[in-house]
């Protein structure tokens, strides 16, 4: 399982973030596969200058389906289902990569994790 941190444009955003959106297309650059998480970090850019920066706002999807080499999905694109993930999942810390489960996740590390649930944050003491 590997966990993918990825920008997300604010409309498409607001869609994933209020369970409207259960989907994600992407570039099949990273071996995307099922049961992988998708960190999705809200991205707004600026228009004609190619720059942005993060919002701030970010949720997590765990991936239940990938679709790829379909005639209807372009080459080098995979379509995945994706739902939010839950108090089952297990999730990386992204400080320090060590694995973390359950409603009371602790680590080691000085910096945030994430927990299992959208929009929290566990900040070590």
């Amino acid at each position: 399982m590997k966990t993918h941190d990825l920008k997300t444009v604010p409309p498409y955003f607001d869609d994933v973030a209020g369970g409207a959106k259960t989907f994600e297309v992407r570039r099949d650059d990273r071996g995307f596969a099922v049961g992988d998480v998708l960190r999705l970090r809200e991205w707004a850019p600026v228009p004609g200058r190619g720059l942005g920066d993060y919002t701030g706002r970010e949720v997590f999807r765990r991936v239940t389906y990938v679709l790829r080499d379909y005639p209807e999905v372009a080459e080098g694109f995979v379509v995945m289902g994706v739902k939010k993930a839950s108090a089952d999942d297990c999730l990386d810390c992204f400080s320090c990569g060590r694995m973390i489960d359950g409603h009371n996740p602790r680590c080691m590390c000085v910096e945030k994790c994430i927990t299992c649930c959208d929009f929290e944050r566990d900040v070590h003491e």
